[in-house]
C-alpha cells in the first residue's frame, strides 16, 4: 500500500486537532474536533431570545384581549379593521 502524504488546513474555527503533524492515520480515523460550546451558547442566547419575545406578545396580548372583544369599549372591530369595516 503507497503512503499518500495530504496537507490539511485548519479552516473551521474552534476545532482540535486529534493527530499530530506527520502522524499515519487509519481510513475513518477522527481528524479533527469542533468545539461545540461557542455554538451551544448562541443557540442557547436565540432560544433566551425567543422565550421573551413570546412572553411580551402573550403579555400583550393578555393587556389588550379584553379591550378587542368588548363591545362597549368600541375598540373591537374599528381597531383591528378600521371605522369602515366596523358598521
Amino acid at each position: 500500500m503507497s503512503k499518500k502524504r495530504k496537507e490539511v488546513t485548519k479552516s473551521i474555527e474552534d476545532a482540535v486537532a486529534l493527530i499530530k503533524d506527520g502522524q499515519t492515520v487509519a481510513k475513518g480515523q477522527l481528524l479533527f474536533q469542533i468545539d461545540a460550546r461557542p455554538y451551544q451558547a448562541a443557540y442557547d442566547q436565540a432560544k433566551a431570545q425567543e422565550a421573551h419575545a413570546a412572553a411580551t406578545l402573550a403579555e400583550t396580548y393578555t393587556g389588550y384581549a379584553p379591550l378587542l372583544f368588548d363591545p362597549s369599549t368600541r375598540l373591537g372591530a374599528t381597531a383591528l379593521w378600521g371605522a369602515s369595516s366596523a358598521a
